[in-house]
């Protein structure tokens, strides 16, 4: 059976149709999730981030036991990861998020890092830099030949070739800021879509497909049509668009008339741009016969106003499954259940990861989210130099239910919700914070100027 994990980074669940009162944002995936999908109302992420969040989910464990977390974002742990497990699969993981290619992808066939291909001038056309990694020749002559014969295009991979050079010399004034199928500034959706389907027609057998979208990750920007239907009162000269998220918090908490709605309504426009674009592939992977899991590793942070606020940890979460009537599920889930879940549906096992499978639940789970971070980063979420222990905390968070604990800063600084509960939370709680986990980085991350510049982009540098 085909997998595919579709991951919408930085959507929360309050900002879906699938919330009461909710805008109507996403109206075509919507409407399939209701007539096809299981769609877990109560789902929250084991990580706020992209290093914590996704390090859990490929692997089971949470961040304190996979080692990758905003204070340490990079895997180099031995645990089985969800691709490894698939090895029987051809598998393919395509993102401009940075944080995934630090280690995550170690046990992927192929993998696109989009914004490390951002020289090409035609996406259908040949890769220089992926072609020079996977063919070695005696002369680059013959090498170059090759290449363009290599795609049955060869005027278009030559002008991809040109390109790649100049961008090797820094000779254009910028990486560009958005794909080669998108025309939206800061927009990689079609070009996703499209690397997946590409992947899907070469690949032998069965398939499996991570695809991480960062259009709604600030900075944003959003079509014309989203545009007047999200701020149809607001130019867009007058909207943060290319505004990176840490710029838009810091404001948010610096003055006090700022609420950030600005910024939400163009948020709501770029969700609204990846429904029409995401729900197409969703239907043709179904229509193959495809697993499919449509999620987030998080939700917003720009105008949190705690490390754990709903719209940071509550994310969708819809499971396609061949033979699953499509329903909704009340329950509180985390996303650690992923792994199994996918494993019980395409092997009838739990592959070797823990959790559960979420198609079995009929209560709430105990959900837990590990914020482990720099003390001294204000803002943003993630370090990504990594930190020395010293220097990093470890908060959690517990939810059950309506019942809600929070330990941060040392301390228990929310708990809501039945005694018994709370209480039961809380020495789940307490026996995390005595397992000692992997917290420092041990030694600084070295990032070349290309991913040091997404970095910036995205607010963490």
């Amino acid at each position: 059976m085909d997998v595919a994990w579709l991951i919408v980074d930085s959507l929360s669940y309050s900002a879906t149709p699938f919330a009461s009162d909710a805008p109507d944002t996403m109206p075509r995936f919507a409407e399939l999730a209701d007539s096809r999908g299981v769609v877990f109302d109560e789902a929250y992420v084991p990580g706020p981030s992209s290093p914590s969040s996704h390090s859990a989910f490929f692997t089971g464990k949470l961040p304190s036991e996979t080692g990758m977390h905003e204070a340490r974002p990079y895997f180099d742990s031995d645990l089985r990861t969800i691709a490894g497990a698939l090895s029987d699969h051809r598998s393919f993981m395509i993102s401009s998020n940075p944080f995934i290619f630090n280690g995550l992808d170690r046990d992927f066939d192929e993998t696109d890092d989009l914004r490390r291909g951002q020289y090409k001038v035609f996406e259908d056309a040949g890769d220089p830099e992926m072609f020079a990694k996977q063919h070695d020749f005696d002369s680059s002559l013959r090498q170059m030949l090759a290449f363009l014969r290599s795609s049955g295009k060869p005027v278009r991979s030559l002008a991809n070739g040109i390109s790649f050079k100049r961008w090797q010399r820094r000779e254009t004034a910028e990486i560009p800021k958005h794909a080669a199928g998108d025309t939206t500034t800061y927009q990689y959706a079609n070009t996703i879509n499209e690397g997946v389907r590409s992947f899907r027609d070469r690949a032998d057998g069965d398939s499996f497909v991570v695809a991480n979208y960062m259009d709604v990750h600030p900075p944003l920007d959003a079509s014309d049509e989203a545009l007047e239907r999200f701020c149809p009162d607001t130019p867009r000269s007058e909207l943060p668009i290319g505004v990176r998220g840490q710029d838009v918090y810091e404001r948010f908490h610096a003055e006090d008339d700022y609420d950030a709605s600005d910024m939400y309504d163009l948020y709501k426009a770029t969700i609204y741009d990846v429904d029409r674009k995401l729900t197409p592939l969703v239907e043709e992977l179904l229509d193959d016969g495809t697993f499919v899991v449509v999620t987030a590793d998080h939700g917003i942070w720009f105008r949190r106003q705690r490390e754990f606020d709903d719209e940071r940890v509550h994310v969708p979460l819809v499971v396609f499954a061949p033979g699953e009537d499509p329903r909704r599920v009340g329950h509180t889930v985390n996303l650690l259940a992923l792994p199994q879940t996918t494993m019980r549906a395409v092997a009838g096992n739990d592959g070797g990861f823990d959790g559960y499978d979420l198609f079995d639940v009929s209560s709430d789970q105990t959900s837990v989210t590990e914020f482990i971070h720099d003390e001294d980063v204000e803002g943003t979420p993630v370090n990504p130099e990594g930190t020395d222990a010293g220097r990093t905390l470890y908060d959690i968070a517990a939810i059950r239910g309506d019942a809600r604990v929070e330990y941060t800063g040392g301390r228990f600084s929310t708990v809501d919700g039945k005694s018994d509960t709370t209480d039961d939370l809380k020495r789940h709680v307490e026996t995390l914070l005595s397992e000692h986990p992997e917290l420092g980085s041990g030694g600084g991350i070295e990032y070349d100027d290309e991913v040091r510049e997404r970095l910036e982009d995205f607010g963490y540098l």
